[in-house]
């Protein structure tokens, strides 16, 4: 086995064993409903039960509308 294909079957065993690092949210949370960002946890257009149904909303399209 050569060096270069020693390297490639390196490469690949890593591909196919790590798992990709998850991507971090952004610092400043945004209003599901509007877009808008939060100040202290509130959007002063829509009460947490409104967005806490938009997040359910939009967890569930993601789960229907996923066709791996």
């Amino acid at each position: 086995m050569t060096e270069e294909e020693r390297q490639r079957t390196i490469l690949e065993l890593e591909a196919a064993v790590c798992k990709p690092i998850p991507k971090r949210e952004s610092k400043v949370k945004k209003c599901e409903c509007c877009g808008e960002p939060l100040i202290k946890g509130d959007c002063s257009d829509h009460p947490s039960y409104v967005r806490m149904h938009q997040q359910y909303l939009n967890r569930m399209r993601e789960q229907y509308d996923y066709r791996g």
